[in-house]
Protein backbone atom coordinates (compact mmCIF):
# COMPACT_ATOMS: atom_id res chain seq x y z
CA UNK A 1 0.00 0.00 0.00
CA UNK A 2 1.23 3.06 -1.37
CA UNK A 3 1.34 6.34 1.25
CA UNK A 4 0.87 9.92 0.39
CA UNK A 5 3.50 11.77 2.71
CA UNK A 6 2.99 14.95 0.43
CA UNK A 7 -0.48 15.16 1.42
CA UNK A 8 -0.27 14.56 4.54
CA UNK A 9 3.05 17.00 5.37
CA UNK A 10 0.32 19.58 3.67
CA UNK A 11 -2.69 18.61 6.18
CA UNK A 12 -0.26 19.21 9.03
CA UNK A 13 1.24 22.61 8.29
CA UNK A 14 -2.98 23.57 7.48
CA UNK A 15 -3.17 22.91 11.16
CA UNK A 16 -1.11 24.36 12.47
CA UNK A 17 -1.84 27.10 10.56
CA UNK A 18 -5.20 27.18 12.03
CA UNK A 19 -4.20 26.52 15.28
CA UNK A 20 -1.42 29.51 15.77
CA UNK A 21 -4.55 31.90 14.18
CA UNK A 22 -6.95 30.10 17.31
CA UNK A 23 -4.32 31.42 20.06
CA UNK A 24 -3.30 34.72 18.61
CA UNK A 25 -6.93 35.41 18.54
CA UNK A 26 -7.18 34.86 21.93
CA UNK A 27 -4.20 36.49 23.09
CA UNK A 28 -5.48 39.70 20.95
CA UNK A 29 -8.77 39.65 23.21
CA UNK A 30 -6.74 39.45 26.92
CA UNK A 31 -7.83 41.06 29.75
CA UNK A 32 -5.83 44.05 30.79
CA UNK A 33 -3.02 43.51 33.61
CA UNK A 34 0.24 45.84 34.53
CA UNK A 35 1.50 49.22 32.52
CA UNK A 36 0.58 50.32 29.95
CA UNK A 37 1.01 53.82 27.74
CA UNK A 38 -1.06 56.43 25.74
CA UNK A 39 1.50 58.09 23.36
CA UNK A 40 -0.05 59.54 20.26
CA UNK A 41 3.28 59.36 18.36
CA UNK A 42 3.27 55.38 18.86
CA UNK A 43 1.37 53.25 16.50
CA UNK A 44 -0.90 50.73 18.46
CA UNK A 45 0.46 47.73 19.33
CA UNK A 46 1.89 46.01 22.86
CA UNK A 47 1.69 48.21 25.71
CA UNK A 48 0.47 51.45 23.89
CA UNK A 49 -3.24 53.03 23.11
CA UNK A 50 -2.38 55.82 20.83
CA UNK A 51 -5.56 57.21 22.35
CA UNK A 52 -8.39 57.30 25.00
CA UNK A 53 -10.83 56.32 22.51
CA UNK A 54 -8.32 52.69 21.76
CA UNK A 55 -8.15 52.32 25.97
CA UNK A 56 -11.99 52.80 25.78
CA UNK A 57 -12.61 50.23 23.34
CA UNK A 58 -10.26 47.55 25.08
CA UNK A 59 -11.32 48.12 28.36
CA UNK A 60 -14.73 47.71 27.08
CA UNK A 61 -14.46 44.31 24.82
CA UNK A 62 -11.76 43.35 27.21
CA UNK A 63 -11.68 43.92 30.82
CA UNK A 64 -9.03 44.09 33.18
CA UNK A 65 -7.32 40.97 35.39
CA UNK A 66 -5.90 42.45 37.60
CA UNK A 67 -3.68 46.49 38.91
CA UNK A 68 -3.89 48.19 35.43
CA UNK A 69 -1.60 51.16 35.22
CA UNK A 70 -1.68 54.09 32.22
CA UNK A 71 0.65 56.46 31.95
CA UNK A 72 0.00 59.09 29.41
CA UNK A 73 3.43 59.98 28.08
CA UNK A 74 3.90 64.15 29.00
CA UNK A 75 3.62 66.76 26.45
CA UNK A 76 2.18 63.93 23.79
CA UNK A 77 -1.61 65.45 24.17
CA UNK A 78 -3.96 67.00 24.12
CA UNK A 79 -6.06 64.14 23.33
CA UNK A 80 -9.68 65.29 21.91
CA UNK A 81 -12.74 62.92 22.43
CA UNK A 82 -16.34 63.32 22.14
CA UNK A 83 -16.67 61.60 25.34
CA UNK A 84 -14.81 58.87 27.14
CA UNK A 85 -17.26 56.51 28.82
CA UNK A 86 -15.89 53.92 31.55
CA UNK A 87 -19.21 52.33 32.07
CA UNK A 88 -19.74 48.64 33.42
CA UNK A 89 -16.26 46.96 32.76
CA UNK A 90 -15.43 43.77 33.50
CA UNK A 91 -12.65 42.48 36.13
CA UNK A 92 -12.92 45.62 38.35
CA UNK A 93 -12.76 45.10 41.96
CA UNK A 94 -11.09 45.56 45.16
CA UNK A 95 -7.99 44.15 44.01
CA UNK A 96 -8.39 44.91 40.19
CA UNK A 97 -8.17 49.09 39.71
CA UNK A 98 -7.16 51.33 37.27
CA UNK A 99 -4.96 54.46 37.46
CA UNK A 100 -4.16 57.10 34.85
CA UNK A 101 -1.57 58.85 35.04
CA UNK A 102 -1.84 61.90 33.20
CA UNK A 103 2.01 63.81 33.20
CA UNK A 104 -0.21 66.87 32.93
CA UNK A 105 -1.47 66.34 29.91
CA UNK A 106 -4.93 66.74 28.31
CA UNK A 107 -8.27 64.82 27.81
CA UNK A 108 -10.48 67.83 25.82
CA UNK A 109 -14.00 67.06 24.43
CA UNK A 110 -17.13 69.18 23.95
CA UNK A 111 -20.20 67.46 25.96
CA UNK A 112 -19.78 65.36 28.93
CA UNK A 113 -16.04 64.71 28.29
CA UNK A 114 -15.74 61.76 30.98
CA UNK A 115 -18.47 59.84 32.16
CA UNK A 116 -17.78 56.89 34.88
CA UNK A 117 -20.56 54.59 35.42
CA UNK A 118 -21.32 51.57 37.02
CA UNK A 119 -17.72 50.66 37.66
CA UNK A 120 -15.35 51.25 40.74
CA UNK A 121 -11.63 51.33 41.67
CA UNK A 122 -10.45 54.41 39.01
CA UNK A 123 -7.45 56.85 40.40
CA UNK A 124 -6.50 60.00 37.86
CA UNK A 125 -3.60 61.07 38.74
CA UNK A 126 -2.35 64.66 36.90
CA UNK A 127 -4.87 64.81 34.34
CA UNK A 128 -5.87 67.95 32.49
CA UNK A 129 -9.82 67.48 31.63
CA UNK A 130 -11.04 70.04 29.67
CA UNK A 131 -14.47 71.02 28.01
CA UNK A 132 -13.84 73.13 24.61
CA UNK A 133 -17.62 73.81 23.56
CA UNK A 134 -21.11 72.57 23.67
CA UNK A 135 -23.52 71.46 26.33
CA UNK A 136 -23.82 69.02 29.34
CA UNK A 137 -21.21 68.39 31.94
CA UNK A 138 -17.30 67.93 32.27
CA UNK A 139 -17.66 64.87 34.50
CA UNK A 140 -20.09 62.46 35.28
CA UNK A 141 -19.89 59.49 38.63
CA UNK A 142 -23.45 57.67 38.64
CA UNK A 143 -24.85 54.51 38.81
CA UNK A 144 -23.07 52.74 41.50
CA UNK A 145 -19.55 53.97 40.67
CA UNK A 146 -17.55 53.80 43.68
CA UNK A 147 -13.95 53.92 45.05
CA UNK A 148 -13.15 57.26 42.57
CA UNK A 149 -10.77 59.33 42.68
CA UNK A 150 -9.29 62.73 41.13
CA UNK A 151 -5.76 63.75 42.63
CA UNK A 152 -3.86 66.77 41.14
CA UNK A 153 -5.58 66.93 38.17
CA UNK A 154 -7.45 70.36 36.34
CA UNK A 155 -11.00 70.44 35.47
CA UNK A 156 -11.63 73.55 32.95
CA UNK A 157 -14.37 74.45 30.80
CA UNK A 158 -13.19 77.42 28.69
CA UNK A 159 -16.97 77.82 27.44
CA UNK A 160 -18.68 80.86 28.91
CA UNK A 161 -22.06 78.95 29.25
CA UNK A 162 -24.95 76.97 28.79
CA UNK A 163 -22.74 73.56 30.43
CA UNK A 164 -24.63 71.98 33.48
CA UNK A 165 -21.55 71.36 35.77
CA UNK A 166 -17.59 70.77 36.22
CA UNK A 167 -18.22 67.35 38.24
CA UNK A 168 -22.20 65.87 38.48
CA UNK A 169 -22.34 63.32 40.86
CA UNK A 170 -25.20 61.09 41.39
CA UNK A 171 -27.50 62.23 39.06
CA UNK A 172 -30.66 60.73 40.86
CA UNK A 173 -28.68 57.31 40.70
CA UNK A 174 -28.55 55.24 44.07
CA UNK A 175 -24.86 53.67 45.45
CA UNK A 176 -22.40 56.58 44.31
CA UNK A 177 -19.79 55.67 47.13
CA UNK A 178 -16.46 57.56 48.40
CA UNK A 179 -15.57 60.17 45.46
CA UNK A 180 -12.39 61.66 46.00
CA UNK A 181 -11.30 64.44 44.38
CA UNK A 182 -7.97 66.50 46.22
CA UNK A 183 -5.03 68.73 45.17
CA UNK A 184 -7.44 69.53 41.83
CA UNK A 185 -8.55 72.75 40.25
CA UNK A 186 -11.86 73.47 39.24
CA UNK A 187 -12.14 76.73 36.96
CA UNK A 188 -12.84 78.58 33.90
CA UNK A 189 -9.45 78.54 32.13
CA UNK A 190 -9.27 82.72 32.66
CA UNK A 191 -6.58 84.18 34.98
CA UNK A 192 -8.81 86.22 37.65
CA UNK A 193 -9.03 84.35 40.79
CA UNK A 194 -12.48 85.16 40.92
CA UNK A 195 -13.23 82.90 38.94
CA UNK A 196 -11.17 79.69 40.56
CA UNK A 197 -12.35 77.26 43.10
CA UNK A 198 -9.40 75.26 44.52
CA UNK A 199 -9.74 71.83 45.94
CA UNK A 200 -7.46 70.94 48.58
Amino acid sequence: MKKNYKRNWRFTLKLLAVFGAMLSAGSASAQLSGMYTIDSATARGGTNFQSFEELEDTLDSDGISGVVTIDVLANSGPYDVGSLSLSSLAGFSGANSLTINGNGDTLRGRSNVLEIEDVSNITFNNLVIEKTSGTGNLVIIRDEASNIMFDNCEIISRKSGGFDAYVLIGDNSTDVNTITIQNCKIWNGLSCNKKRRMLE
